[in-house]
């Protein structure tokens, strides 16, 4: 709210987490950026149309540094400050309105993490638990509740590497702080278990880049370098190489985030 993208409704709000599914996204929880306010609403859209944001029920956790996809029944968030680091994984169903509940729990408690997957399986990859940068990978299946298990590592340790990308076989995780600023991408085959795979780099370092994406081609679009970024890098998932230009957003913008579905993206910070 106030620096283009989507209306979020009442609360301007930054970290939150967008969840695809059946034509809806849902933004879950985050906090002002200014005041230390946490919150733990989740709103809803429909990112066929154009309108403003609806109340769709609350996360138990509030705060941010979390992160979470899902499959198109159900949503999955997962770590964060809550104002402790949490390795909680909550999850909401996305026909009905209705709050988030427990699904189980990551191996680490972390934040600023990344998050990968498709609609069988998803991943948690990389964050921050004080004072080092973490490299763990871990999965769940969506359709069970249940623990995190250990998938495997990246190829760098990072916090802040970007959300939710990935194909119906393939998820990236890009970019992130370690301590310095990142511009790897690395890839991991979501069926199967293993270390991460370098593909390749952003056009430029940065954390906190937002992802919109198909299942075959992806944007990474702004986050931060000193400040915001208006940079649009695109890259085919099932190849490696490096990301080429795409273009430039409207406004430089950090810490957004962003949903697409099979024909365009939308972005909001």
């Amino acid at each position: 709210n106030g620096h283009g993208g989507l209306d979020l409704g009442v609360l301007p709000r930054s970290s939150v987490t967008y969840m695809p599914g059946s034509g809806r996204a849902l933004l879950m929880a985050g906090d002002d950026n200014d005041g230390g306010n946490n919150y733990n609403t989740i709103d809803v859209i429909n990112i066929n149309t154009s309108g403003n944001a609806a109340d769709f029920g609350n996360c138990i956790d509030t705060g941010n540094g979390h992160n979470g996809q899902g499959s198109v029944t159900r949503g999955i968030k997962g770590g964060g400050m809550t104002p402790s680091l949490s390795n909680r994984i909550e999850s909401i169903e996305l026909a009905s309105f209705g709050n988030c509940a427990d699904f189980g729990n990551m191996t680490v408690a972390r934040n600023y993490l990344g998050a990968a997957g498709n609609s069988t399986r998803m991943t948690f990859g990389g964050g921050y638990v004080t004072p080092a940068n973490q490299n763990v990978i871990d999965y769940i299946t969506i359709a069970s509740a249940g623990d995190a298990t250990d998938f495997g590592d990246l190829t760098v340790a990072r916090r802040a590497c970007t959300t939710s990308m990935s194909s119906p076989t393939r998820g990236l995780y890009a970019g992130g702080q370690n301590p310095s600023l990142v511009n790897t991408i690395d890839y991991i085959t979501i069926g199967s278990t293993g270390n991460a795979t370098d593909y390749g780099d952003l056009t430029a370092i940065r954390r906190n880049p937002s992802c919109p994406t198909n299942s075959i081609k992806l944007v990474t679009m702004g986050g931060v370098i000193t400040n915001g970024s208006n940079v649009i890098d695109i890259i085919t998932i099932a190849t490696t190489g490096d990301a080429t230009d795409f273009g430039d957003l409207t406004a430089a913008r950090g810490r957004a985030t962003g949903v697409s579905d099979s024909h365009g993206g939308l972005q909001s910070s």
